[in-house]
């Protein structure tokens, strides 16, 4: 797999053509999945690991998006990426909202 090494100023003005992290729909995949845990799931601690899985896929899947290291298609408006990510905007505003001493466990 080639990858783009960004220098500093050097960013990209463009999506890539393919992208970059070539499991990242896989990865897409895992996180829906682990979202649908983290719902039916009640034991803190296993809630608290799923956070940090699915918090640490939406923190690595930014960085590709802002750096234009992903296809457009993965930003389209009904893509499995989009529509995880819209899921997962709701479902920790609702955490967020409900139990914030949730996100203290967390940490």
């Amino acid at each position: 797999m080639r990858q783009v090494v960004a220098r500093r100023g050097n960013k990209r003005s463009k999506f890539a053509s393919l992208t970059q992290d070539t499991c990242f729909w896989a990865k897409v995949e895992k996180a829906r999945d682990l979202l649908d845990a983290l719902r039916s799931t009640s034991d803190p601690i296993q809630r608290a690991r799923y956070w940090r899985e699915i918090d640490s896929f939406a923190s690595s899947a930014k960085t590709l998006v802002e750096n234009k290291e992903v296809s457009i298609d993965v930003v389209a408006k009904n893509s499995s990426y989009s529509l995880w990510l819209k899921d997962y905007n709701e479902l920790k505003s609702q955490m967020e909202l409900f139990r914030p001493q949730f996100f203290e466990f967390c940490e």
